[in-house]
């Protein structure tokens, strides 16, 4: 934690450790996705953050941990409210791995991505983390990070922009989900996939990257050649992550 800006640093807090969970090997402990939420209050709105992280890493469908999540509701003093949220999940997707990335708080509801050995998919809440919701799942996909899509030629729309580690290519691989709808309905309806897509000159080692929106701008930084996990490089996209 930090009070001033990022200049200085508290000595670290675990969000969660061994004893916690009774796991048997700490550093199964995996992929710490957090995201700040805004919570109703008799006092007006408060924030919170809530974690989502899992119980293996490198889990397989045979092989797996839980997928979980637990609160702060004092900037990351203390953490309580500890759920399991497996069940949530499509069977196959059990004990996948979130992001790694942050996760999103967009137009009333709350998301994060997930993947397994081959597959990504994007899962939600409506109900501020209560229960949860998952799209439908993509293939060839891996380590996803998550931004609103700002730029995008159709304005006014509700996108979110995937941004991925790809499983085939040395290359980014990017998925646009439309979610104007989610939350109608019930079971509520679920992001819809809108483009799938190789955008030129984002070469790729087979590694993890992260994208976000800032400013009317989307940032993205990854490890910029197919050789090695070097050459970390910022690139920024104007419109909607067509080209950077």
């Amino acid at each position: 934690r930090s009070l001033d800006g990022g200049r200085t640093w508290l000595p670290e807090n675990d969000v969660i450790t061994l004893a916690a969970w009774g796991g048997e090997d700490q550093e199964d402990l995996s992929n710490i996705n957090p995201v700040e939420v805004e919570l109703p209050g008799s006092g007006g709105a408060r924030r919170a953050i809530l974690v989502h992280y899992d119980t293996k890493n490198n889990p397989t469908e045979e092989s797996h941990g839980r997928n979980m999540q637990v609160w702060s509701y004092d900037d990351g003093l203390t953490w309580t409210d500890r759920a399991d949220i497996t069940e949530y999940l499509p069977p196959s997707f059990a004990g996948c791995m979130p992001g790694p990335s942050v996760g999103l708080s967009a137009w009333g509801a709350l998301y994060f991505s997930c993947h397994t050995a081959g597959s990504a998919l994007v899962y939600f809440s409506v109900d501020r983390g209560r229960t949860w919701h998952a799209s439908a799942a993509i293939a060839e996909l891996n380590e996803c990070s998550l931004a609103v899509r700002v730029g995008a030629p159709e304005e006014g729309s509700r996108q979110l922009l995937m941004n991925c580690r790809s499983m085939r290519e040395r290359r980014r691989r990017q998925v646009v989900w439309d979610v104007a709808g989610v939350g109608v309905g019930e079971p509520p309806v679920a992001p819809q996939l809108v483009e799938d897509f190789y955008p030129a000159g984002l070469d790729d080692p087979h590694c993890q990257g992260s994208v976000m929106a800032l400013g009317g701008a989307l940032f993205l930084s990854n490890d910029n050649t197919t050789r090695s996990r070097s050459r970390l490089t910022v690139k920024r996209s104007m419109d909607g992550g067509y080209t950077w």
